[in-house]
């Protein structure tokens, strides 16, 4: 539950942390790296959806132009081709890219 938990918090917090917590802790836990991934994702959505409800009901979300509805429809687009991409992409190819991109991500973090 602790992970569940943090999950949460991360997700809303920065808005990336659930599947950054939920997929480690599930590949720990004797998931496949790609059922882990799968698995994350259905965890993010539940909280992202309570998530964006509180941000909404607190006029933190405004989708005021074109520009962020092409930010939407663009990653939809990139969603479906990433659940074909896991098919095909090899487990350990796949833990590696994670890692990377995670280590990647934390140090544009701090140096930005």
């Amino acid at each position: 539950m602790i992970f569940g938990f943090l999950a949460g918090v991360t997700n809303s917090m920065f808005g990336l942390g659930g599947g950054m917590i939920i997929t480690p802790f599930l590949i720990k836990i004797n998931f496949s790296t790609k059922e882990a991934h799968a698995n994350s994702l259905c965890v993010t959505l539940l909280i992202s959806i309570v998530s964006i409800s509180v941000f909404f009901c607190n006029n933190y979300i405004k989708i005021i132009n074109i520009d962020e509805f092409l930010i939407i429809f663009s990653g939809a687009i990139g969603a479906f081709a990433g659940t074909f991409l896991l098919k095909k992409i090899n487990h350990n190819l796949l833990r590696k890219f994670f890692a990377c991109f995670s280590f990647w991500a934390g140090c544009q973090l701090i140096l930005n």
